[in-house]
C-alpha cells in the first residue's frame, strides 16, 4: 500500500489529468449527438448528452474545489474517494450507452460507435494510469458491456466479443506496468527530497559549527597577537638578569655552580622566547595582524647570516654546513626579519633533524626577472608521505616513532610556509625516509631594469 506521500501525489496526478480528460469527455459527447442525431432514438440520445454533460461539468466543479482547497494535500484519501465515486458514476454513464444509443441500423454506425467506445477506454486507461484501480473500474464498464452487446447483436462477429475482453486486459496490463512505474518514480522522488532535506540540514549544521570554530579561532588568534607585549615583557626580564648572573663580579669565587644555574636559565630562557615569537607570529598571521615592513632583500645576505647564526647548533651534532649560492641571484622585494625567519626555521629544522655527522645544504638559485629559489637539503630521518600534509599544519607532529626522538613544537615549516605565502611565495616539500629532506621555497624577483 502506498504511503501518504505517494497517494497524495497519486491524487495530484490524477486531478491534473482530469481537465484535458473532460474537455475530451464534452468534446465526443458533442460528437456522439452530431453523428447519431439519425440512427439512434433521439429522445435516448439527447437524455444521453444532456446526462453525460451534467456529470462532467459536475467533476469540472470537483477539480476546481481541490484546486481551491488548502487542505486537499493534507487529505488526499478524501479527494482520491470522490475522484474514484465519480469516475464510477460516470462510466456507469458510458456502459448505458450500449442500452440507449447503440446504432441499430447500419454496420458503418455500430463500428463507429465501436471505434468510438474502445477509444474513449484506451484514453482513460493512460490517463487515470497513476491509480490502477480507477482503470479497471473505467475499462471494464466502458468494454464489458460492449462484448456482451456482441454476443446479441447478430450482425457482428460474434467472436468480436473475446477479442474486446482480451483488449480491454491488454489495457488494464499496461496501465498497471504504468502505475508501477510511476508509483516508483514518486518513491524515489521522495526518497531523494528527504535526502536532500537532510544534506541541507547537515550543511546548515556544519556552517553553524564551521561559524562557531571560526569565530573561536579568530578570538585566539587575536587574544594571543595582542598578548605580545605582556608575555614578552617578564621574559625579557629574566633573560636579562640571567645576564648579569653570569657575569664573574657576582659570583663567589671558586663556585661555578650559579654561572651554570644562570647559563641555564639564560638558554631555556632565549629557547621558550623563541617558541613564544613562533607562536605569535603565527597567530597574528592568522588573525591578519602580521605587518610585512617591504624592502629590498639581499637573498645571498640575509642566507649567510642565518647559517652563521645556526653553525655553533650544527657544530654541536658534528652536521657539515654546505652554502652554494648563485652571485648573480637578484634582490627580493620583502619583509627582511620575515625572510631571515624562514631561513632560520629551515636551517633550525634540518638541524634538529639529522642525525650526528650528517649534511646540510643551502642553495640559492634564480631566473632573470622571474624567480629566487633557495632549497635546504639535509641527510637527516626524512618524512613518510602520509605525514607530508600534518607537518604543513601548525603543531603537527609526524606519527614515526623515529620523529619522536626529536623535540619540536611543529610550528617551523608552518611558519615558515605562512611568511612565504605573505611575500607571494611558495614552499615545496620532498622527502624520502631514511634519506633526507629537500625544502625549497621560491620567491619573485625584482625584475632587473
Amino acid at each position: 500500500m502506498a504511503d501518504a506521500y505517494t497517494q497524495d501525489k497519486q491524487v495530484a496526478l490524477l486531478f491534473k489529468s482530469l481537465p484535458f480528460a473532460l474537455f475530451a469527455t464534452l468534446a465526443i459527447t458533442a460528437v456522439i449527438f452530431v453523428v447519431f442525431r439519425h440512427a439512434v432514438p433521439f429522445d435516448n440520445l439527447v437524455f444521453w448528452c444532456a446526462a453525460n454533460t451534467a456529470l462532467t461539468v459536475g467533476r469540472a466543479g470537483i477539480y476546481l474545489a481541490y484546486r481551491k482547497s488548502p487542505t486537499a494535500h493534507s487529505n488526499s484519501r478524501y479527494w482520491l474517494m470522490l475522484f474514484v465515486s465519480t469516475l464510477f458514476l460516470h462510466s456507469l454513464l458510458y456502459s448505458s450507452s450500449n442500452l440507449l444509443i447503440y446504432p441499430q441500423g447500419e454496420q458503418a454506425d455500430k463500428v463507429l460507435f465501436i471505434l468510438v467506445i474502445t477509444g474513449i477506454a484506451s484514453g482513460g486507461a493512460f490517463s487515470l494510469a497513476a491509480h490502477l484501480p480507477s482503470v479497471i473500474i473505467f475499462v471494464t464498464a466502458m468494454l464489458l458491456p460492449l462484448a456482451i452487446r456482441f454476443t446479441s447483436d447478430g450482425t457482428l462477429p460474434i467472436a468480436f466479443a473475446p477479442m474486446t475482453l482480451v483488449y480491454g486486459g491488454l489495457l488494464i496490463s499496461t496501465s498497471r506496468d504504468l502505475t508501477h512505474f510511476i508509483t516508483r518514480s514518486l518513491e524515489l522522488q521522495t526518497q531523494n527530497e528527504a535526502i536532500i532535506e537532510d544534506l541541507r540540514s547537515s550543511e546548515s549544521a556544519l556552517k553553524d559549527a564551521r561559524d562557531v570554530a571560526e569565530a573561536a579561532n579568530k578570538a585566539k588568534s587575536e587574544f594571543l597577537a595582542n598578548m605580545s607585549h605582556e608575555l614578552r615583557t617578564p621574559l625579557n626580564a629574566i633573560l636579562g638578569f640571567s645576564e648579569v648572573l653570569q657575569k664573574k663580579d657576582y659570583i663567589a669565587l671558586g663556585d661555578d655552580r650559579f654561572r651554570e644555574y644562570a647559563t641555564d636559565i639564560n638558554q631555556s630562557g632565549t629557547h621558550l622566547l623563541g617558541l613564544i615569537d613562533d607562536v605569535l607570529d603565527l597567530s597574528k598571521i592568522e588573525a591578519h595582524q602580521y605587518a610585512l615592513k617591504e624592502e629590498i632583500v639581499n637573498v645571498n645576505s640575509s642566507i649567510s647570516s642565518s647559517l652563521r647564526m645556526i653553525r655553533d647548533r650544527a657544530a654541536r651534532k658534528n652536521i657539515t654546513l654546505t652554502e652554494t649560492l648563485d652571485d648573480g641571484s637578484p634582490a627580493i622585494f620583502g619583509d627582511q626579519r620575515a625572510f631571515r625567519q624562514i631561513i632560520l626555521n629551515l636551517l633550525s629544522n634540518a638541524v634538529k633533524f639529522t642525525p650526528e655527522g650528517g649534511t646540510i645544504t643551502i642553495t640559492s638559485s634564480s631566473e632573470i626577472n622571474r624567480e629566487v629559489t633557495i632549497r635546504v637539503s639535509d641527510t637527516g630521518i626524512g618524512i613518510k608521505s602520509r605525514d607530508m600534509n600534518l607537518i604543513m599544519e601548525p603543531f603537527g607532529q609526524a606519527e614515526s616513532s623515529d620523529s619522536k626522538e626529536y623535540e619540536g613544537t611543529g610550528l617551523g615549516l608552518p611558519l615558515a610556509n605562512r611568511l612565504a605565502e605573505l611575500q607571494h611565495g611558495s614552499l615545496a616539500l620532498e622527502s624520502d625516509v631514511g634519506v633526507g629532506t629537500n625544502v625549497t621555497v621560491t620567491f619573485p624577483a625584482m625584475i632587473q631594469a
